[in-house]
Formats: structure tokens, sequence, C-alpha cells
């Protein structure tokens, strides 16, 4: 099937994904499979046997840095060792917000890529931005107040990569640490 015969083409689809639609971890229970899922939401829960939730998804600018990744790991580290132990094989799926917006990493990853004021007078490049009214209120919710250079933004999506990247890095020590690196497929 592709995306659009799930009728799941976006996040922000009404009710549960349609029974008739088998997911992952439903094709691999009667294999032996036991099945965690660590995200947020209940969009795509259907058919794990446990779903667990993290906070900090979304947030405004005063709320800075919201550390998505960190949190998610806090809630997958014991799974891990939980599944690690059992004797049945593991579905482990892990819904990053990173690089969702709002952009903002923590530090170092909030100034890796940019040094300038993103406030800078004479810079109009986000007013473009700006006049897309559907989004122009969520955004200025998370970007720096008074915002002119789009650079700015940019950079920090690229501080979100980069943290994401960081925090999966420790997921994979994890797995490594557990003895289960040999026998885990990453997707």
């Amino acid at each position: 099937r592709d995306v659009f015969g799930t009728d799941r083409v976006s996040l922000r689809e009404s009710g549960p994904i349609m029974d008739s639609i088998p997911t992952l971890p439903e094709m691999l229970r009667p294999l032996g499979y036991r099945s965690v899922g660590v995200g947020f939401g209940d969009a795509l829960i259907k058919g794990f046997d446990e779903y667990l939730q993290y906070g900090g998804a979304w947030g405004p600018w005063e709320d800075r840095p919201l550390r998505k990744a960190e949190q998610l790991n806090q809630v997958t580290f014991p799974v891990l060792d939980r599944l690690a132990k059992g004797r049945k094989p593991w579905l482990l799926f892990l819904r990053h917000m990173e690089p969702h917006s709002p952009y903002l990493p923590p530090p170092p990853y909030d100034g890796l890529f940019y040094q300038d004021d993103p406030c800078a007078p004479g810079n109009d490049s986000m007013e473009p931005v700006f006049a897309f009214r559907p989004f122009a209120d969520f955004l200025r919710s998370w970007m720096p107040p008074g915002i002119t250079d789009k650079e700015h933004v940019i950079a920090q999506y690229d501080g979100e990569v980069a943290y994401m990247e960081a925090c999966i890095q420790q997921i994979f020590a994890r797995i490594q640490a557990l003895g289960q690196w040999e026998n885990t497929l990453v997707i």
C-alpha cells in the first residue's frame, strides 16, 4: 500500500488507522515479536503492544530549549533495557520530533551554525515567511521576537538535526552496550 491508500497522509488525520490496514507491529506479532512505540499523540499507535508518551514536542520561544530528543531517550532507555532482557524478538518505534518545528535546540546546537544577529535591522528576508498568513502566528510563537533573518531559522533547523543525531547515537550506544547491535536492524 502507498500512503494514500491508508488515509494517513499527514499527522492531522482524525481517528485511528483503519482496521483493514495492518501495521508493522500487527504483521510481526504472529512471528513472536513484542512491539513498543515511543512518541506523543495517538495517531500512530495502532497495533503496538505498548505505546509510551514523552512530552515537550511543542513549545514557544520562552520555553527554549525543548530537548525533545533527550526526553524521548529518557523514556526509551528503560524500554530498551527491558526488551533486551526478554526472550522475544522486538520492534521499537521511536517518533522523533526533530527536525519538526519549533526549532529550539539546546546549546551548543543552537549556536553551531549561526552567530549573527537574527533581528538585525535592514534584513527583510523573513517578510515573505510571515506574509504566509496560515502559519505566521505559529512561526512567530517560537522564533526570536523581532526576527528579520531567515538564515537564523535555517541554522536552528540544522542545529535540531545535529542535536537529534547526537541523541540517536546515544540510542545506538545503548543497543551496543546491551549486546543487541548484531541482532538489530535500524530503519
